[in-house]
């Protein structure tokens, strides 16, 4: 399953996961900055997982401000998910040939 959420020569929702920390730290990494930012792009479970790390990690930044518990473990629950299990649904990921 996680096979067909792979891009053109792109990373699955699997590698994203594993990295993803990683990636908005720009941290270096076994990736390319391209390639997980246009599998973002596309798959939109993992566009919305970025996007909710963005919000959490501007959060942090910001003085006297926390971030959500209901939030850290929604983005708990769905990285683990993700790691063991792969996506739900096949169809959340946009086709690159759309």
């Amino acid at each position: 399953m996680l096979e067909m959420l792979r891009r053109k020569g792109g990373l699955n929702c699997l590698e994203v996961a594993r990295i993803l920390q990683s990636y908005l730290d720009a941290e270096p990494g076994k990736y390319s900055v391209e390639s997980v930012a246009n599998h973002l792009q596309e798959c939109r479970r993992c566009g919305l997982e970025a996007s909710d790390y963005r919000i959490m990690k501007a959060s942090l930044a910001s003085a006297g401000q926390s971030v959500p518990e209901d939030s850290l473990q929604r983005i708990r629950e769905f990285t683990a998910k993700l790691i063991s299990e792969g996506p739900d649904d096949p169809s959340d990921a946009i086709s690159s040939e759309s």
